[in-house]
Formats: C-alpha cells, sequence, structure tokens
C-alpha cells in the first residue's frame, strides 16, 4: 500500500515547504527562544537591509517553478507515451 500512497506523501511534503515560508504568524507563535527561518526573514525586512531575504525568495521562487516544470514534463511524457487516462 505504501508505494501507491508514496506519490501523494511527497507531493505534499513539496507543496508544504514552500507554504512553511509563508505563514509568518504561526512561526512567530511556536519560535519560542529559537528564531526560525521565516521569523529571521520577516526581522531582516523590518529592521536592517538583509541579502538573505532576497536569496530566500529567490529560492521559493526556483522551487516552485521547478515543481511546475517537473508536472508539465511528466504530463508531456504521458501524452508522447500514449496514456490518454489524464
Amino acid at each position: 500500500m505504501l508505494p501507491l500512497l508514496w506519490p501523494g506523501i511527497a507531493s505534499g511534503a513539496i507543496f508544504a515547504f514552500p507554504h512553511l515560508f509563508d505563514e509568518i504568524v504561526i512561526a512567530m507563535f511556536i519560535s519560542g527562544s529559537d528564531p526560525t527561518l521565516p521569523k529571521l526573514m520577516f526581522d531582516g525586512i523590518r529592521y536592517s537591509s538583509n541579502p538573505m531575504v532576497a536569496a530566500v525568495s529567490s529560492q521559493l521562487i526556483a522551487s516552485r517553478l521547478a515543481l511546475i516544470c517537473s508536472a508539465w514534463l511528466s504530463r508531456r511524457a504521458a501524452r508522447a507515451s500514449g496514456d490518454r487516462t489524464r
């Protein structure tokens, strides 16, 4: 059963990871004494001009573009092999 569930679990994890950085309110609430990356990004925007924010933002954009390209390539490969179920 796990091989059938694996694509759903993996795609959920991939989409949950970038979404984690968008939830600054939750990150500030649960961070406690150890700051999390979203809190550091928020503080970098608010209090200083930190290049870390631009680097993380470009990484998030690149990861989302990679997901879109991967989905497009998998659909293209399915169409090329003659699978018309999608």
